[in-house]
């Protein structure tokens, strides 16, 4: 049994564009693999809070010598952190906005991202430490942003997912959406068809 984790960060909700591709992987999925146990995640609907001083700096306190506020402050992220710990497949429904990613997906990552959990530094570098997931990232984009420049929302996502020792990811990409109704719908059937093909 396969433990998948699915998040949505759209902030029209399900009816969002990369939701509806999250939510038609889900379903392919719960048909194929019946016996996987699947968490969903919607960031629009609860999101995470944006790291305060309190948070990050009860983060540089090793776990059995905080005090009760500090084990407050870390009860979230440690929660997020050891769910993704012990995640074996990551589902990532990811809208662009101004270039990037949605701001309550960059607090999640905030939260996870954390030194002597999911990452170490070294002499040689910083280490990833949870490695041995597979990530689909589900991107939905107004304009044409594949193998772009500007195309900052996967390549942080990426990056991150890199820095903490994920590296097997396989990205489906909506673009285009707000060129025309004709070119959403063919973009949008074209990303379907690419889940369906992946499930």
């Amino acid at each position: 049994m396969a433990r998948v984790l699915a998040i949505k960060s759209s902030l029209l909700g399900s009816d969002g564009s990369s939701s509806q591709l999250v939510d038609e992987f889900l379903s392919l999925w719960r048909n194929t693999h019946p016996e996987d146990k699947i968490t969903e995640k919607n960031l629009a609907e609860d999101p995470v809070p944006h790291l305060d001083l309190n948070t990050f700096s009860a983060f540089m306190v090793a776990g059995d010598k905080r005090d009760a506020e500090q084990n407050k402050a870390t009860a979230l992220s440690d929660e997020l952190t050891q769910q993704f710990l012990e995640t074996d497949i990551v589902v990532l429904g990811v809208p662009m906005y101004n270039l990037g990613i949605p701001s309550v997906l960059k607090a999640y990552f905030d939260h996870i991202a954390r030194a002597g959990l999911t990452f170490k530094y070294t002499e040689a570098g910083p280490v990833g430490l949870a490695g041995g997931k597979k990530v689909y990232l589900l991107s939905a984009r107004g304009g044409i942003y594949q193998d772009s420049a500007w195309d900052f929302q996967s390549t942080y996502i990426k990056g991150i997912l890199n820095f903490m020792g994920v590296t097997d990811i396989t990205s489906v990409y909506a673009d285009g959406l707000a060129i025309s109704p004709d070119h959403k719908k063919a973009a949008m059937d074209q990303a379907l068809q690419e889940v369906r093909d992946l499930v």
